[in-house]
C-alpha cells in the first residue's frame, strides 16, 4: 500500500503525468526495497482502480488521477459492491443450511 499510496501522489503532483509510464517493475523493486510480488501489486492496485493501464510487454501507462475525493475509487467500490452480493448469497445459504439441520 505505501508503494502504490506513493505512486499515487506522484502522479497527483504531476512526477508521472496521464500517458505517462510508471516506473518498471524493477525500478520499484531497486527504490523501495521490495520483492517483484510487492512491486507488482502496487501497479496491480493502480490498475484496478483505473488510475493506471498495462501494456503487456511495454509499460504501464497514467489513465487518469487518482480519485481525491476521499471515497473509494471507482474499481475498489465495484469490487466492494460484487464481494457485498457474495456474502448476502452465502448468508442466505448457512440460513438455508441451518433450517435443514435444525428440522
Amino acid at each position: 500500500m505505501r508503494i502504490a499510496d506513493e505512486l499515487r501522489e506522484r502522479i497527483q503532483n504531476g512526477t508521472y503525468p496521464i500517458g505517462g509510464t510508471l516506473p518498471s517493475t524493477t525500478a520499484l523493486m531497486a527504490e523501495f526495497g521490495v520483492s517483484i510480488t510487492v512491486a507488482r501489486g502496487a501497479v496491480k492496485e493502480l490498475q484496478a482502480e483505473g488510475v493506471a493501464v498495462g501494456q503487456p510487454g511495454k509499460a504501464v501507462y497514467v489513465e487518469q488521477l487518482p480519485n481525491d475525493r476521499g471515497d473509494a475509487a471507482p474499481g475498489i467500490a465495484d469490487r466492494l459492491d460484487r464481494l457485498a452480493a457474495t456474502v448476502q448469497r452465502l448468508e442466505s445459504r448457512v440460513a438455508v443450511l441451518e433450517g435443514r439441520a435444525s428440522a
